[in-house]
């Protein structure tokens, strides 16, 4: 071979050039190879997935309804903005007292807490539990009269939240694992796949379209509860860490500004039996609303 080459081409030199474009070629041909593999089939449509996945960042538009007016350009119905008293779900749902119970005996028992079995670290957890229980609790009771609604109310609103947190979670859960099992050609455990959803991780609301006293509580607390979060750990103050889970949420409510409306009425030309010199107040309420609908 090598006196096939020298016979053919007998410079030194050239033999050398020769070397480093075929090198060349060979690199780029495995380039080229390498760009034609991952612009085409599976592994093509995989990564391109993956880009356009994490370049996507889904967020909802919130709706505007335009203003209704009557004929004398008073407004019947319009959007205004709002703020509603939102809680975290993992207080609603009671995860978060039992989290901070559990970091809580960690901190406490931190030196035998790797030699403790499961059911001792639930009992010391357990025992743990109640302060934070009761935070829960007034937190609770506090909405309720900043909201001036009955305590039952916060618990059917919660209660709310959670079975339709449920119900999706559910669906979710069931769709992954389908999903899951279809890929791999083989059952799939549902907990392999139960991952918490977004609103599992949200805040939700549990006062609507509160006034501007009741927001100068909250945020009055809120940021007492974020001073307290810089403090060190041993330092905080107890009863404010479940304000760390409140957030005041800005949103858009319909408001109808003549749905209640007090008028005298003029009983002169009404029929006899009924019929009297002297007005009669009345209040109408709901006006209008088998024209202008009602959002719930």
């Amino acid at each position: 071979m090598r006196r096939t080459l020298r016979y053919y081409i007998p410079s030194m030199f050239h033999r050398r050039l020769l070397l480093l474009l075929v090198s060349a070629a060979m690199v780029a041909l495995a380039a080229v190879g390498q760009a034609a593999r991952l612009a085409t089939g599976e592994a093509h449509q995989r990564y391109r997935l993956a880009a356009e996945e994490a370049l996507t960042i889904p967020h909802l538009l919130p709706t505007v309804r335009g203003r209704i007016l009557d004929r004398r350009g008073r407004v019947l119905a319009e959007d205004g903005l709002a703020y509603d008293v939102a809680v975290h779900y993992s207080v609603i749902s009671g995860r978060w007292a039992y989290e901070q119970a559990l970091a809580a005996a960690r901190r406490r028992y931190r030196e035998q807490w790797s030699e403790l079995a499961p059911d001792e670290r639930e009992a010391l957890v357990l025992r743990e539990k109640e302060p934070y229980d009761q935070q829960a609790e007034m937190l609770w009771r506090l909405l309720a009269d900043l909201g001036r609604v009955d305590r039952a109310q916060i618990e059917q609103r919660k209660s709310q939240i959670s079975q339709r947190i449920n119900t999706v979670s559910s669906y979710l859960w069931v769709h992954w694992q389908q999903q899951r099992q279809a890929q791999l050609n083989e059952p799939v455990p549902l907990a392999e796949v139960a991952q918490p959803i977004g609103e599992q991780n949200q805040a939700h609301s549990i006062l609507l379209d509160v006034d501007d006293q009741v927001q100068s509580v909250v945020r009055r607390l809120i940021a007492d509860a974020q001073r307290n979060a810089q403090r060190p750990a041993q330092e905080r103050e107890i009863g404010l860490l479940v304000w760390e889970k409140v957030e005041l949420l800005r949103s858009r409510r319909r408001r109808y500004p003549f749905q209640t409306m007090t008028l005298m009425l003029d009983r002169s030309t009404l029929p006899s039996a009924i019929r009297s010199p002297e007005p009669q107040e009345i209040t109408v309420t709901q006006v209008a609303t088998h024209v202008l609908g009602r959002m719930r």
